[in-house]
């Protein structure tokens, strides 16, 4: 079965995600996604989906953390109990990669979409890191 993604591509969603990605990513897949680090593990480079070995999909992805991915990438479900993160964490990564393949933008209360639609992940010179 198919598993949809329940929370809207927000800029809040999108800035919760930024937030766990911080605290839990950055080991194995470096500040700003590309996974150029050195390390043991071989970590996916968040940025090029076309590389990905378990699937693009936003069901996919959740997966892929919720439940680790191959032996390299253990399960997040431990860490980050609440579903709507992980569906968060899946927003942001979303929104570091290429523009093509990122949602529509789903605008906030009020109806306004805060600096339009452009994606945190379209300054690629800045790390996802920083504020």
């Amino acid at each position: 079965m198919l598993l949809q993604n329940p929370v809207p591509y927000s800029r809040s969603s999108i800035q919760r995600g930024r937030v766990l990605y911080v605290h839990h990513c950055p080991i194995c897949h470096g500040a700003d996604g590309k996974a150029l680090i050195e390390l043991v593990a071989n970590a996916t480079d968040l940025t090029a989906p076309a590389r990905w070995r378990y699937g693009t999909s936003d069901g996919e992805i959740f997966r892929s953390i919720r439940d680790g991915a191959g032996v390299d990438m253990p399960p997040y479900a431990t860490y980050i109990k609440n579903e709507d993160d992980l569906w968060h964490l899946v927003n942001f990564i979303r929104s570091i990669g290429p523009e093509s393949m990122r949602p529509e933008l789903v605008p906030e209360e009020g109806g306004a979409l805060a600096e339009e639609a452009r994606g945190p992940g379209e300054d690629r010179a800045q790390s996802v890191a920083d504020p």
